[in-house]
């Protein structure tokens, strides 16, 4: 049984806007989210694949070693 990555399209059809990249530095562990229209990639993209496709690194240190984490929306009442 193979599973499907996630894409970029996946994920905002479920309310997802971007990612957070955060620092793998433990004394570091800067965040900064990243929206998915300002990447210019296909929706089709596997969300595992945007570490190829971009090169991504901490903004504070210059660590390559990040990880991605979904943003969802902001909440706002009606």
């Amino acid at each position: 049984m193979s599973t499907k990555s996630l894409t970029i399209a996946d994920l905002q059809s479920q309310g997802f806007i971007g990612f957070y990249v955060t620092c793998a530095d433990p004394m570091c562990r800067y965040s900064t989210p990243i929206r998915f229209e300002s990447l210019g990639l296909n929706p089709s993209t596997p969300l595992s694949a945007i570490r190829e496709m971009r090169r991504l690194e901490c903004a504070a240190c210059g660590l390559e070693e990040v990880s991605i984490m979904p943003e969802e929306r902001e909440y706002t009442a009606s």
